[in-house]
């Protein structure tokens, strides 16, 4: 298994900027501080994390959303842990009683957003690793989960050592970053960073044809917090995230870690288009490969002629000749694939009976 590290430094209006992210390495060193002056750094560097009980503990929340199986043992499946879910409150909820239990004061935004900050010896904004623990409807059990996890276990090491960091530490779990239910990913913390405004994010509907707003499903499992989704409301010092490769690289090269140095940017574009609506049977004969129509003659013999192609086609055949741009601007230190792919997102039609092409 390999993993990668996002590291996010401060935004430039919290007074730090790209610079910081150096200096913050030497702080996070020195910021174990020991309860007493026995405890000095070495002993400090010796902290590991127990890995069969952070995994045995990732296991053991996955029986919430778990998703399709795909092998023999019991830890072999898959999850389906949307955003907001009734299996994403359980999720919540366990995340809410731990971290408590290893002295974390814990707040919610009005994004659901989650902060467990376990305070140090001065006041000042945590330091803070996270991910999310909402999954897509055939996710995984490392993507997002895994660096929720990780950061309980970093606070049960502290917990179980009397580790007293100079600086607040903390955990945080993201509302749906995914966006798989809501169509946005990283919505809440776009909220919480300034980018997507809360009225925006709290009017999203979920994904296939129900009514619910990430505003009321906020409310009906009781994550719809008190305060701000701001940076503002809950300042960062710097965020860290462990996050599973979602890709062959680091297995390819044989490496266990790595540091990300750019990730894909993208736009959303929304597209209508309108068209006949016809029945499956009538339009398969234009559409078909050969493009002929079978007719029969009075003397009973069968023979092919080619049939005029029709003025109007079913929008689903005229989505396919939208053009895509070839090429969009990266940052040029980037170091990623400098060509787009451009994906479809969610579709939608018309209501129609099962043999009928919808027109819109």
């Amino acid at each position: 298994m390999t993993f990668l590290v996002r590291c996010f430094p401060p935004r430039r209006h919290l007074g730090h900027g790209f610079q910081f992210r150096i200096n913050h390495r030497q702080t996070i060193a020195s910021s174990f501080s020991p309860p007493n002056p026995k405890l000095d750094l070495q002993v400090i560097n010796q902290l590991r994390a127990n890995q069969t009980r952070m995994m045995d503990e990732l296991h053991a929340t996955c029986r919430w959303g778990t998703g399709s199986r795909w092998g023999s043992l019991e830890t072999e499946t898959g999850m389906s842990r949307l955003s907001l879910s009734d299996a994403d409150k359980e999720a919540r909820d366990w995340f809410v009683d731990t971290t408590r239990s290893l002295g974390c004061s814990v707040s919610v935004d009005a994004m659901g957003n989650t902060f467990a900050v376990r305070p140090g010896r001065n006041r000042a904004p945590p330091t803070c690793v996270g991910s999310h623990l909402d999954t897509q409807p055939s996710g995984g059990r490392y993507d997002g989960i895994l660096g929720v996890l990780a950061g309980v276990e970093m606070l049960r090491v502290l917990e179980e050592n009397r580790i007293v960091t100079e600086f607040p530490v903390g955990v945080i779990n993201w509302t749906n970053e995914e966006g798989a239910r809501f169509p946005i990913s990283m919505m809440a913390s776009g909220v919480w960073a300034g980018e997507i405004s809360l009225e925006e994010a709290h009017n999203i509907r979920e994904v296939g044809g129900g009514n619910a707003t990430v505003k009321s499903e906020l409310e009906r499992i009781g994550y719809l917090g008190s305060m701000p989704a701001s940076f503002e409301a809950m300042p960062l010092a710097a965020h860290f995230e462990l996050h599973i490769e979602q890709g062959p690289i680091l297995e390819s090269e044989k490496q266990k870690i790595g540091i990300v140095e750019g990730v894909q940017a993208y736009r959303w574009y929304t597209v209508e288009v309108v068209g006949q609506g016809e029945s499956v049977n009538f339009l398969a004969v234009f559409f078909s490969p050969s493009n002929h129509h079978l007719t029969r003659h009075a003397r009973g013999t069968h023979r092919y002629h080619p049939l005029q192609r029709p003025s109007r086609r079913p929008p689903r055949r005229g989505a396919n000749d939208i053009p895509l741009p070839r090429r969009c601007h990266q940052p040029r230190r980037a170091r990623i694939h400098r060509h787009p792919y451009p994906l479809p997102g969610q579709c939608e039609h018309d209501p129609r009976p099962s043999p009928i092409l919808s027109r819109h």
